[in-house]
């Protein structure tokens, strides 16, 4: 492993003042330097390592984590990095061999990396080139690296942004593992209520993929055609499930990208995290489709309570009106909550998205302005460690939402002719309900005090918390 020392110490002689030691010296670095000619050629133009005798500064790095090989699966060498190429260049090299490898190996680009070596083998003159017997000088290093550095990301760029339809996936992904595809969801909610609402070990995978695609294609008015449908990536997961849950309890929808070069970007923890901002808002969504429906169920009982009342003012005349007003204003709360959510939370870091796509200088690159995308809506949306404790009062307050409302669904009031009304209990939820309302609100404007530039601040305003 004495290449890359031996290489530096005859660079610099060629600096000498000696006319013919500089040449000498010349002539015997070009032969020095042939083992890292050769391996950095094999490097950015094919993305193969080929360094039988370790001397080269890229290697493989035999840490590498899981789904990461295109990311962190070569390292640099400081101790075989010559004193002729800069750690600069050398990152670069870097990132340009890994970009290569990965058009090779992942999006079948093999012809386009041979068609190119074919065409640098015939082009003659001073062309961006290694043979294999020279290293031309410092500049010259640095000339061919950016330049190949450029040609492979602008190909990947190509690749991931158009051929495999990046920027389309995440526009698919926010639409129906988002919610923002709203006659889709709204008709999936209708249809699978019936079926969700059945203990979880009754439910059938098979049937939920039926209504799945039912709803997709009425939601798509029966188009769902055209270069990559967003049906043919849904998908339905179920999670492992107690005696005592239910359907909902154990459904996620899915998108699954798993053999897409793609996938690079929506690693597994990538897509735990998208799955994650789905059972939250799925979680509002069904509140809200409960409330509303409750709304339609009760309102004969409601006009018939205000009929009753010109008579004079039963106690179950006035809960039931208690209650309708307690319901109108949770159904205010999940619009406001879902308004917040689907405007600020989703929609501002989706535009940042697409600017910084288009602005990546390579993959890592467009790795990080995806996972900056996720990370920022999942912070917006409350599902950071951060938010952790706002986030579980809220979740308190939807339970006892979907308590309540059910409980009153089936409430009977003997005045009415309809049976019993277990009043007691609905005014013990009634209670909690207030109670962890109260902690979200003072949760909530304690945070926004203390961040005054955090998303949340909106939902403040638009809860108009005192």
């Amino acid at each position: 492993r004495v290449c890359a020392p031996l290489a530096s110490a005859v660079f610099a002689r060629t600096k000498h003042g000696d006319p013919g030691l500089a040449a000498l010296s010349l002539r015997l670095f070009r032969r020095v330097c042939a083992p890292i000619g050769e391996s950095l050629y094999k490097w950015i133009r094919e993305g193969e390592l080929d360094d039988p005798a370790e001397e080269f500064f890229i290697t493989e790095n035999p840490d590498t984590p899981s789904g990461r090989q295109w990311t962190d699966g070569h390292l640099l060498r400081e101790g075989m990095l010559p004193s002729f190429i800069s750690r600069e260049i050398a990152n670069k090299a870097l990132m340009t061999g890994r970009i290569i490898a990965f058009l090779r190996l992942e999006c079948d680009n093999l012809e386009w990396i041979t068609s190119r070596r074919e065409s640098q083998t015939r082009t003659a003159g001073r062309c961006i080139r290694f043979e294999p017997s020279m290293v031309p000088p410092q500049e010259d290093v640095n000339v061919i690296v950016e330049r190949e550095a450029r040609i492979a990301f602008r190909r990947l760029k190509d690749q991931l942004l158009h051929k495999y339809n990046f920027l389309g996936h995440c526009a698919n992904i926010k639409r129906y593992i988002l919610l923002g595809q709203g006659d889709f969801v709204h008709g999936l909610m209708i249809s699978l209520t019936p079926e969700l609402n059945k203990p979880a070990s009754l439910i059938l995978r098979s049937t939920l993929i039926n209504i799945l695609e039912t709803e997709f294609r009425n939601a798509a008015g029966g188009d769902d055609t055209g270069e990559e449908s967003a049906l043919e990536h849904l998908d339905i997961r179920l999670f492992e499930s107690t005696p005592e849950e239910i359907g909902w309890d154990i459904f996620s929808l899915d998108y699954r990208l798993a053999n897409s070069p793609l996938s690079v970007v929506f690693s597994k923890p990538v897509m735990k995290n998208y799955l994650r901002l789905f059972g939250f808002l799925w979680r509002l969504r069904r509140v809200d489709h409960i409330l509303r429906s409750n709304w339609l169920s009760q309102r004969p009982v409601l006009l018939l309570a205000q009929c009753r009342e010109k008579r004079g003012v039963s106690h179950e005349t006035f809960q039931i009106k208690k209650f309708s007003i307690l319901r109108s204003k949770m159904m205010d709360l999940i619009r406001n909550v879902q308004y917040y959510v689907m405007i600020e939370a989703l929609e501002t870091p989706w535009r940042t998205l697409q600017v910084r796509a288009d602005e990546a200088e390579d993959l890592n690159g467009l790795i990080a302005a995806h996972d900056t995308y996720l990370a920022d809506m999942c912070d917006n949306a409350l599902l950071s460690a951060s938010h952790r404790q706002i986030l579980d009062a809220l979740c308190q307050v939807l339970g006892l939402i979907v308590e309540l409302t059910e409980l009153i669904g089936r409430q009977q009031f003997p005045s009415l002719g309809q049976g019993s009304l277990p009043l007691e209990r609905m005014i013990a939820i009634d209670g909690k309900l207030n109670s962890w309302l109260h902690q979200f609100y003072s949760l909530l404007s304690e945070s926004c005090s203390s961040n005054p530039d955090s998303k949340l601040v909106y939902l403040l305003q638009r809860l108009d918390v005192k």
